[in-house]
C-alpha cells in the first residue's frame, strides 16, 4: 500500500506570451506520474476550447482569446469522464456551453491515448 504524499510542481522555464503554459503543465504532470510507477488513476488529458464565429477553437492563442472569443473554457479529464471544467464566458447557450465542455474532452483523447503508451 502507497501511503506518501506526492507533489508535482511544474516551473516555466521560458514562455511565449501567446500560450498559457496550464494546459502543457497538466499534461506533463499527467505523463510524469503515468511513467512513475505509482498508483495513478489517470493519464489526464486537458484542452483550452474558445468560442470564434460560431465555431469551437482549440487551445487559442491569448491574443484569440481577448479579441475574438466569446469563451475561455478549460476542461480536463480522463479517457471516461470529464473531471473538471473551468471557464469565463460572454452571453452563450447552455447548449453552447455543454459543445465545448464535450468538444475539449473529445479533442484531448489523443493526448491520453499518447501518455498511455508511455506507460
Amino acid at each position: 500500500v502507497f501511503m506518501n504524499e506526492v507533489q508535482v510542481i511544474a516551473t516555466v522555464m521560458s514562455i511565449d506570451p501567446e500560450i498559457n503554459p496550464d494546459i502543457v503543465a497538466l499534461i506533463g504532470t499527467s505523463a510524469a506520474l503515468e511513467i512513475s510507477g505509482l498508483p495513478f488513476n489517470g493519464p489526464l488529458g486537458a484542452a483550452r476550447v474558445g468560442f470564434v464565429n460560431g465555431e469551437y477553437v482549440l487551445n487559442p492563442s491569448a491574443s484569440v482569446l481577448a479579441d475574438q472569443s466569446a469563451l475561455d473554457l478549460v476542461v480536463a479529464g480522463t479517457q471516461s469522464a470529464v473531471l473538471m471544467v473551468e471557464s469565463e464566458a460572454k452571453i452563450l447557450s447552455e447548449e453552447q456551453m455543454l459543445g465545448a465542455v464535450m468538444f475539449g474532452h473529445e479533442q484531448s483523447q489523443s493526448v491520453i491515448n499518447a501518455v498511455q503508451e508511455l506507460g
